[in-house]
């Protein structure tokens, strides 16, 4: 992962923005959002289209995302599109783009000031505008609008996007600054990947007409037509991704230029044996589980659709899901992999998530930040590390002295500590009450609890039978696909999929408030936690029993926590006692050895073994896995759930729905539950 380097402006007296890199200007002089409707909406044909689209998605890639004025003038339209088409089977814009000199959120805030008009979309953006990490982030502007950006180079990032082999992309904007400017991103191997995910019928468009540009273009698969420029330029260009007997020669366009190669079979794929492609169609979905995968999974399948019944064993927000405060901050380390790639775009997303979803019904949720003490020389050593070398922007993580640490813990920490400054904690409980009630509400599910799945069977359609317990009551039925969110259980349920997945007990001590405790601004970490006052009440824990899933309190490890928090935490002269202790909660995470969470489809271990049985280490991977069609899980999510479970419940919808992913492919490759039978091979051990 490279650092992002952000963009160097100019602005001229009429507010337009220059970049002093490329000397060349981020839009028209004479009117930027009157561009953007001609060149790439226009030239994307949008208005005829939308209202003929036979899907309920729309995806368009970008390649300049620049002050996000594109962007913002398509949401316009869409949304009044909406407006004049209440009956139509389009509903959703999903909007991919790319940008390897990103604004800084002031720059932005600046540029995008220059457009009142725009301001229902800017304020959104800017409210969201995510951390200037390298690769893709997610943002759900609205339940109509996804925007997808990708930080860093073009050429690196669209390689790593899953076309899920029969393409993504309804239009390209083939935009950035001139070819003559910034020639290291106008390259063939760009117009091939555009081509690589590209639906068929995918149009493109770009205010260049560019010889070399169309020509590669047409070397990548495209069917090219030249149209007039705006405004001073003579001609631009646009095309087609389409067979050469589905010409559409209407409309005021020369002759086209014809596609000389069928592209998708000569683009190379990163093929990988983890994504099952779903029936579309299918709309009826059971999610088992009470805890926060299964309500955030279930707010993401129900708003694509999906009619759903929830069963949980128990009470719904049971287990670790019913503790009082949960810390919300990633896990990040000094060098960039896949579980840093993981937990800081899960953070941030799941911080948008629940900033969002707080408008819509009240729960316990404070930013209020998070302290992670560096209390011994190995920390101070990294957190040193950290200020020298770190790739991650002082908006996700910063690395603060004992007296500023002091400052923001509103008690005397006395140690240099890495602050997350948009962290802080949830009661998940609250949440999770407030999200399903809320989905009952609208229609949308169907709540069960005190109920146990005893048997699920695959049925000839790839459906599935399931048979559900309620003391002596025994139901059954249909539906069309399965999501398990069963923590720790889901090992029980599955005995034939080996998944390393590992129950830890965890218990947290609710201690009574008083003046000094109350001081507390911020969740403090250090081999345990302790959050700020809710209710007169603040958690401190958490015991880490591994194979142990009794949940009864213990006297032990209420005492074990209080001694933690004396022994990492004299200094505040906070008189941490047993007698503080109101009362206590014990309950079972379930973990992964490799410290990442399990989301995707089912497999069979047995099949995944004989088809891979010839899997060397470090060999490409280039057919997909067999796989249990409509069945998915989502565990291991360990300590950190409450900061990844919106994002995975994400991932698993778009794989549900054969959406755009909202990350890259080696990271989804991570997740999948067949990957330890993989690794297994790989070193011979099946």
């Amino acid at each position: 992962m490279s650092k992002i380097v952000t963009a160097e402006l100019n602005f001229n007296e009429s507010g337009t923005p220059i970049s002093k890199k490329f000397d060349d200007i981020y839009f028209s002089l004479d009117n930027g959002l009157a561009e953007t409707e001609y060149v790439f909406l226009q030239g994307n044909q949008l208005q005829t289209r939308w209202p003929t689209f036979s899907d309920d998605r729309f995806v368009i890639a970008e390649t300049g995302f620049g002050t996000g004025l594109n962007f913002l003038a398509v949401c316009q339209a869409f949304e009044q599109f909406l407006q004049d088409n209440e009956n139509t089977q389009l509903n959703h814009l999903h909007f991919i783009t790319f940008e390897k000199y990103p604004l800084s959120k002031e720059a932005l805030i600046q540029a995008l000031d220059k457009w009142p008009t725009l301001k229902k979309y800017s304020e959104p953006l800017i409210a969201q505008y995510p951390s200037l990490v390298e690769g893709p982030h997610r943002l759900c502007l609205t339940d109509k609008i996804t925007l997808d950006l990708y930080l860093g180079d073009v050429l690196e990032q669209a390689q790593l996007i899953s076309n899920r082999e029969t393409g993504i992309v309804d239009a390209w904007f083939l935009d950035g600054f001139a070819p003559s400017k910034n020639p290291d991103m106008w390259q063939q191997a760009l117009f091939d990947q555009m081509a690589r995910l590209a639906k068929q019928d995918c149009t493109c468009a770009t205010f260049t007409a560019a010889g070399f540009v169309r020509r590669g273009l047409i070397e990548a698969g495209f069917t090219m037509y030249k149209r007039k420029g705006f405004g001073h330029k003579r001609e631009m260009i646009w095309g087609q991704y389409l067979n050469n007997e589905d010409l559409d020669k209407s409309g005021s366009v020369d002759t086209p230029y014809q596609a000389k190669k069928p592209n998708k079979q000569q683009q190379t794929e990163f093929l990988h044996p983890f994504i099952a492609q779903a029936d579309k169609n299918n709309k009826t979905a059971t999610i088992v589980g009470g805890g926060i995968a299964a309500a955030t999974t279930a707010f993401a399948l129900a708003k694509r659709g999906f009619k759903i019944k929830l069963h949980c064993k128990e009470q719904l927000a049971q287990s670790a899901s019913g503790n009082r405060q949960g810390a919300l901050y990633p896990l990040l380390q000094l060098n960039h992999n896949h579980l840093s790639e993981f937990y800081a775009k899960a953070f941030e997303f799941a911080m948008r998530f629940y900033h969002q979803q707080k408008q819509m019904f009240d729960f316990a949720f404070d930013d209020c930040g998070v302290l992670q003490l560096a209390f011994n020389e190995d920390r101070q050593r990294r957190l040193a590390q950290n200020q020298t070398q770190s790739i991650w922007p002082q908006s996700l993580m910063q690395a603060v002295d004992s007296d500023t640490a002091n400052e923001l813990a509103g008690v005397d920490v006395d140690t240099p500590a890495w602050f997350f400054p948009t962290g802080g904690w949830l009661n998940p409980g609250s949440y999770i009450q407030a999200q399903v009630q809320q989905l009952i509400a609208n229609g949308q599910l169907e709540l069960f609890e005190m109920s146990e799945l005893i048997d699920y069977t695959q049925q000839a359609d790839n459906s599935w039978h399931l048979c559900f317990k309620n003391n002596d009551d025994v139901t059954s039925y249909h539906t069309d696909l399965v999501v398990l969110c069963t923590g720790f259980e889901t090992a029980d349920l599955m005995p034939k999929q080996d998944m390393q997945l590992q129950p830890v007990r965890g218990q947290v001590s609710h201690l009574l408030t008083d003046e000094k405790l109350n001081q507390l601004k911020t969740v403090i970490c250090h081999k345990g936690y302790l959050t700020p006052n809710w209710q007169d009440l603040h958690c401190a824990g958490a015991s880490f029993l591994k194979d142990i899933t009794n949940c009864e309190p213990s006297e032990q490890e209420d005492q074990q926590n209080i001694e933690q928090q004396i022994q990492y935490l004299q200094q505040t002269g906070i008189a941490f006692d047993i007698e503080q202790i109101q009362s206590s909660r014990a309950s079972i995470r379930s973990k992964t050895l490799d410290h990442l969470p399990i989301a995707g489809n089912s497999f069979v271990q047995q099949q995944i073994s004989e088809q891979f049985a010839d899997l060397w280490k470090g060999q490409a991977i280039t057919e997909q896995a067999e796989v249990e069609k409509n069945l998915y899980i989502i565990s291991g999510l360990g300590s950190r759930g409450l900061s990844s479970a919106p994002l995975l419940a994400e991932i698993l919808a778009a794989t549900v729905c054969q959406e755009p992913l909202p990350l890259q492919i080696p990271t989804i490759s991570q997740l999948q539950p067949n990957r330890f039978v993989l690794k297994k091979i790989k070193r011979r051990e099946h």
